[in-house]
């Protein structure tokens, strides 16, 4: 039964909820993304609770729209509500919904909730508490209560209290097993103190999504005495028991998916290594990509010094004061064969048709890694820069300068834009995904989730189109900012070719030649081979390269130039009006663009009929210019001007003129207008 198809009759609601509730729920429903299932859950709800529950739904109509809002976006947590009913009386208070918990809120929360001692096994203690907890910070998220920044942090925060609880069970197993030793080579007090959980990626800058992996490193100290083989094998059943811990699947589900890959030497190493191994190895033998994942390193769990002592041995190898820019082009290159291997295991790419909102071109992970790689460029002999957060970093980078007004309000659009979409994309069955469905009828779902985070989508096609619309933005500017690979005929190319341009405005009008062919060579190869052509004539050399360098003094422009090489390839041949800059690069912006009318693509042959008002093709736009044409006729009979070969006649001394020249309340041309003013004053 479809909730909003004519007049519900909620039959299996009626014998337990009350008419205050039911006459509610038709307008609760359709602010939801998926009524349907809300409606099933929320009958679910109602046939397995108690009567006590079932009191506090009548009593308290909010709480109905909170159980609706949870049932309608997301299905797994809508799952945890109907077998935790008790989370609706706890939402009554406002408190819970208004304000966000720190760790350590989250680590009296978890104490108290085992003490109830509901399950003997920690691992779906935890996954059962994540859980939980969830349905709070989703209500917030939905609500429109918790900015992004909040909710991820929110997110990260518990993720440590629960990391911090099974390092603490891990701890006293191991010591309720190795603690009778007399050789004092396994002094389990002694090595929990000098043992730390670190955690990079999401995790590491605070931005933890609802379905992520958890990359961990685990580091122990190398203190005299502990640097023993005896007590390494102890570590790394410490990290071993941890882990187990984490990732065990429950029928909770697992509490995390762990990924120890960003360790050193990566599956290869170690599930635990001591500092001075770890700083060795950075120092030494990491690679380029394996420093910048360290950029977001923090502590999650253990001893905070020896995370601060890691922190401090790495960053100078991270942030150095002359950065090898082709440090930067080798991490890029690991990070595509990184991404490629990724897909390959998801089973040969998502399909085709679909998007990848984190790992195509534009997404997610060009974000991050863009924010990454300036800061790696910059943080040296900035400091200030150094900083874990995506949303924080490009505030700084913007404050410094080093990426432009527009590009940094483009950039956290669209960042902020993708990370709410993979929210709701994760929220909806609880899987890590990042892929759209292809689903006419889930496409409409997620669109409808996103009304709040974005302007009212009518469609699941307006979705498809932001996304695309907001991915290709940012490949435009990281594709610029990332590096310009010089390209010179018979020369070498040196480290300096491998440039990183934080903003397009950064080439001015006036720039040489060799650095717009330098632009050309990496944005467009069309134009750069174009520009490059030795048959080109002095004068349309000069002008190809005036109008580049005009060109290249907007990023909208330039972009449109890019996009079209075959119209700037007919100016430089001199079939095209290339010395008239401003309509050209008008041309230019309004090509390719639909007709407001038909909906068809403006091309190459019709640009001198199209006007800035009025971007359509030739054939909408006739009838406009007819009418504009018949209106100026018109003015002329009534004005009693008559047109011959030589102007307009005018009717007092009989002479001719220009139209522009005519005077049209007295019919005669300026002159004499002028002359009849004078004699009546």
């Amino acid at each position: 039964m479809k909730p909003l198809d004519g007049k519900p009759d909620f039959l299996a609601l009626r014998e337990r909820v009350s008419a205050g509730v039911l006459e509610a729920l038709p307008g609760l429903l359709r602010e939801t993304p998926d009524p349907d299932s809300a409606l099933l859950m929320l009958e679910r709800l109602v046939a397995e609770s108690s009567e006590r529950v079932i009191g506090v739904l009548n009593r308290h109509p909010q709480v109905v729209h909170y159980a609706i809002m949870v049932f309608g976006h997301s299905r797994f947590l809508g799952e945890t509500l109907v077998q935790n009913p008790d989370l609706l009386e706890s939402l009554l208070n406002r408190s819970r919904l208004d304000r966000s918990y720190s760790g350590e809120e989250f680590q009296g929360a978890l104490k108290a909730f085992r003490s109830q001692g509901r399950e003997s096994d920690l691992s779906t203690t935890l996954a059962r508490f994540k859980r939980r907890e969830y349905v709070r910070i989703v209500l917030r998220d939905l609500l429109g209560i918790a900015p992004l920044a909040e909710t991820t942090g929110e997110i990260s925060a518990l993720s440590d209290a629960l990391i911090m609880e099974a390092l603490r069970e891990a701890e006293a197993v191991l010591r309720e097993k190795y603690g009778s030793r007399q050789d004092g080579t396994l002094e389990g007090r002694r090595g929990a103190r000098r043992f730390a959980v670190l955690s990079l990626g999401k995790l590491g800058g605070n931005e933890l999504n609802y379905s992520s992996d958890v990359d961990l490193m685990y580091l122990f100290g190398d203190d005299p005495g502990e640097d023993t083989p005896a007590t390494q094998e102890y570590f790394i059943r410490l990290a071993q028991q941890v882990t187990d811990l984490v990732s065990r699947v429950t029928r909770e589900g697992p509490v995390f998916r762990i990924d120890l890959r960003l360790r050193p030497r990566g599956a290869d190493g170690e599930l635990a290594i001591s500092l001075g191994q770890a700083l060795r190895y950075y120092r030494s033998t990491a690679q380029d990509w394996e420093l910048q994942a360290l950029i977001k390193v923090r502590h999650s769990g253990g001893d905070a010094e020896l995370t601060q002592a890691f922190i401090r041995g790495v960053q100078p190898h991270v942030y150095t004061e002359k950065i090898n820019f082709s440090a930067i082009k080798t991490a890029l290159v690991a990070r595509e064969r990184m991404q490629r291997q990724r897909l390959r295991r998801a089973g040969t790419a998502h399909p085709q048709a679909a998007i990848n909102i984190k790992l195509d071109h534009g997404g997610i992970r060009d974000i991050e890694f863009l924010v990454q790689c300036l800061q790696r460029v910059y943080g040296g002999r900035e400091p200030w820069l150094r900083s874990r957060g995506t949303l924080f970093a490009l505030q700084k980078l913007h404050d410094k300068g080093h990426i432009s007004g527009k590009e940094f309000h483009e950039l956290t659009s669209a960042y902020e834009f993708l990370r709410h979409l993979e929210h709701r994309l994760q929220l909806r069955h609880g899987q890590q995904t990042h892929v759209l469905p292809t689903s006419e009828a889930e496409l409409r779902i997620i669109a409808s989730s996103m009304d709040r985070a974005e302007e009212a989508m009518r469609d699941a096609s307006d979705l498809v189109t932001l996304v695309q619309q907001r991915m290709a933005a940012v490949s435009g500017i990281y594709k610029r900012a990332i590096f310009q690979q010089q390209t010179r005929e018979g020369q070498e190319v040196a480290d300096t070719a491998f440039a990183l341009r934080g903003e397009m405005e950064g080439t001015a009008p006036d720039a040489s030649n060799q650095e717009i062919l330098e632009r050309l060579a990496g944005d467009s190869p069309r134009l750069y081979a174009i520009a490059r052509r030795e048959e080109l004539a002095p004068a349309a050399r000069r002008n190809l390269f005036r109008f580049l360098s005009s060109a290249l003094t907007s990023s909208e422009r330039y972009a449109a130039v890019v996009r079209q090489p075959e119209a700037v390839e007919l100016g430089a041949a001199g079939r095209s009006p290339i010395r008239y800059l401003r309509t050209w690069l008008r041309h230019l912006l309004l090509m390719g663009r639909s007709c407001r009318c038909c909906g068809g693509i403006t091309g190459i042959g019709n640009w001198r009929r199209e006007r800035a008002m009025w971007p359509g093709c030739a054939t909408c736009t006739a009838p406009w210019r007819r009418r504009r044409r018949e209106r100026k006729t018109r003015l002329r009979r009534r004005l009693g001007l008559r047109r011959s070969p030589l102007g307009w006649l005018c009717l007092h001394w009989g002479a001719w003129g220009r139209e522009s020249s005519m005077w049209p309340r007295t019919r005669t041309c300026c002159l004499c207008a002028a002359r009849m003013r004078r004699e009546s004053h």
